[in-house]
């Protein structure tokens, strides 16, 4: 009379193993699972969010659109890089991704709501949104994104006009006007779109950390080479000696003005020789 116990033991041990894991993926439902929203719905989250840096003048002017990190729209990390790009002759939009959704810092960067992947739908809604300015080009449009900005941009090439996570919104013009895309020290892990396919091929430009402590600068590489040794125009700076948000003063006190000052060079120069030439 033993086999019925062993088998109701069984039966409650593979129970709460699924309880388990269950439990242990309850925390990233949002993300697993993000609620269905349209391009158009979400421009309508964004739209009051968007923070403008524009040249004097009636334009039209080249324009880039910044997506911050995990951290959130912090604006001592923000508005100078807006400055920055306005003082170069650029409309700079800083796209908030995070206050139209009354999201926090802690749960985007825990992984526990909207991955880069779903968030290229951001990307697509402020492409519109922006289009739609008259002092915009909008045929000299570029992306530029941070860590967590950084993977959401990356995804925008690897999607291409295909449906994104939590979003059916296919568009064949997704990506119109967009000459260039820049990203600073991005997460490349699972679940990355741009780990496995990437459909679009405009200039790409990558900076990463050596010493990175927030995202594997190691699986970074390897998956950047890869599509490299692939013919994607794609380029990488390896600075080997400095720390994630090396290039801003942050709480993670890890800004290094030389690499800073570096990577501004190359970044004006990239956008130069893509919206300008």
């Amino acid at each position: 009379m033993t086999y019925p116990i062993k088998r109701r033991l069984s039966v409650g041990l593979v129970l709460l193993a699924i309880i388990g894991m269950v439990a242990g993926l309850w925390p990233y439902a949002r993300a697993l699972f993000p609620e269905d929203r349209t391009r158009e719905a979400v421009n309508d989250l964004l739209s009051p969010w968007y923070e403008i840096y524009r040249p004097e003048g009636d334009g039209p002017f080249p324009t880039v659109l910044l997506f911050h990190g995990c951290g959130g729209p912090q604006p001592e990390i923000s508005r100078p890089r807006g400055e920055w790009l306005r003082d170069n002759g650029y409309v700079a939009i800083l796209v908030d991704s995070f206050s139209g959704r009354n999201l926090t810092a802690r749960r985007v960067c825990k992984g526990h709501a909207l991955w880069g992947n779903e968030r290229v739908v951001d990307v697509r809604a402020a492409l519109s949104h922006v289009r739609q300015l008259p002092y915009v080009a909008s045929d000299r449009l570029a992306l530029l994104g941070y860590s967590h900005g950084g993977w959401t941009v990356l995804d925008a090439l690897a999607y291409g006009a295909d449906p994104v996570h939590g979003s059916d919104d296919e568009d064949a013009q997704a990506l119109d006007g967009v000459r260039a895309v820049a990203a600073y020290y991005p997460y490349c892990g699972f679940p990355a779109r741009f780990r496995s396919e990437w459909a679009m091929k405009q200039p790409t430009l990558v900076f990463l950390a050596g010493q990175d402590t927030v995202i594997d600068t190691a699986e970074c590489v390897g998956v950047l080479d890869r599509y490299k040794a692939n013919g994607y125009p794609l380029e990488t700076r390896l600075f080997p000696a400095v720390e994630h948000v090396f290039d801003a003063p942050s709480a993670m006190n890890s800004y290094d003005l030389a690499a800073a000052k570096s990577a501004e060079v190359r970044l004006l120069t990239f956008l130069e020789d893509n919206l300008l030439k």
